[in-house]
């Protein structure tokens, strides 16, 4: 324990460093986070946009699909991302193809995204590809073509921005880049969709150019709450075991888990028939010990080797008691044995060590009246 000390204590020094060099770091959260997230600070980010509508609307990070979000009706869903990601189907391979399938979009509203935008929600959806087909701007500024937010002027734009080439069916547009356009919007049951080819107008280091800010007020409207969607940009909370569980239909089972539970816990603590007898080994382990070298001098050594070297240890052992060397030793070996060499003399012998030493013993104590 006392080695492992110093290199837990360096481990929690380091780490300790580590979280207060990136909660410290200002620029941690332009290098961190991905372009157009809401948490992102630098020029790319929307942290701006996400600032200025939190001093009036209620708005909050979007970190799970909408299908397992519980969002308020009138909610207003910010889905600003610079691709609409493609997905693989391993399955879709037609009659006589070779290879990998071609990538295709996924539909651009799910069932989820059209229920809520359908209960009057309103998504409004931003991406340079992926979305509808586009092709330059050519031109720098997006003029208003519809009857739509009187006071919201034209948008400044750049050349090289996208704009669509054609959109929805039910979709009209709302700003165009001459014969293109930039915002389109369409009424899905009591919500709205935006669709917008140019991410870039709701940036931070765009938002104070034209009339962007305008714009971005107009998108958010007045008392709705708003959600960034971070869930393209990998920000996801996990919902839990329990809630997936739950989503899945597997109360019952956890029900049944429950009582089963229950009933193994009641069933071991009632007893059934006589105790168990709980007994415990308790000789210590130099019994073991003794028996293990017995059985070894017993089997590398005779019967004569074996008396001598006891013989050998009651000797040594009259010496430390008496202090005796050379004859004198020796002739006191021979009184205690009787000049005998067998196994009962020698016991016999150590028997009268240990009474002379406790007599010994008692004779030193001091006497009490």
């Amino acid at each position: 324990m006392r080695r492992a000390l110093p290199l837990v204590l360096a481990a929690a020094a380091f780490a300790t460093l580590a979280i207060l060099w990136i909660v410290t770091d200002r620029r941690a959260s332009q290098r961190i986070y991905d372009d157009y997230s809401s948490a992102n600070t630098s020029a790319k980010g929307l942290s701006l946009a996400s600032g200025y509508l939190a001093k009036s609307h209620k708005v909050a990070m979007l970190t799970r699909p909408l299908a397992r979000a519980h969002l308020e009706p009138n909610a207003i869903v910010f889905r600003v991302v610079d691709e609409r990601p493609l997905f693989f189907d391993p399955e879709d391979l037609k009659e006589g193809q070779f290879g990998p399938p071609r990538p295709k979009h996924e539909p651009l509203l799910n069932d989820a995204e059209e229920s809520f935008v359908r209960r009057g929600g309103r998504l409004v959806f931003a991406a340079q590809r992926g979305v509808l087909a586009t092709s330059d701007a050519g031109e720098k500024f997006a003029r208003k073509v519809f009857p739509i937010w009187r006071n919201l002027g034209d948008l400044q734009m750049n050349s090289d921005w996208n704009a669509f080439t054609s959109l929805r069916p039910r979709m009209h547009t709302i700003f165009a880049s001459g014969a293109h356009a930039i915002v389109g919007r369409e009424r899905i049951g009591a919500g709205e969709l935006f669709l917008i080819s140019a991410p870039q107008l709701l940036q931070n280091d765009a938002l104070a150019r034209g009339n962007h800010l305008q714009f971005l007020n107009a998108l958010a409207g007045t008392g709705r709450p708003i959600y960034f969607d971070e869930v393209p940009h990998g920000i996801v909370s996990d919902d839990g075991s329990l809630a997936l569980m739950k989503d899945w239909n597997l109360g019952p089972f956890l029900i049944l888990i429950t009582l089963a539970a229950m009933l193994y816990f009641w069933r071991e603590s009632r007893r059934i028939g006589p105790p168990v007898d709980d007994y415990r080994e308790t000789r210590s382990d130099a019994v073991d010990l003794v028996r293990s070298l017995a059985a070894l001098y017993y089997k590398v050594t005779s019967y004569g080797e074996s008396l001598s070297l006891y013989h050998d240890a009651l000797t040594r052992t009259v010496a430390s008691q008496t202090g005796l060397r050379g004859d004198a030793l020796r002739k006191r070996v021979d009184e205690l044995t009787g000049g005998k060499r067998d196994l009962t003399a020698i016991n016999d012998a150590f028997a009268k060590l240990q009474t002379h030493r406790r007599i010994g013993s008692q004779a030193q104590r001091p006497m009490s009246l």
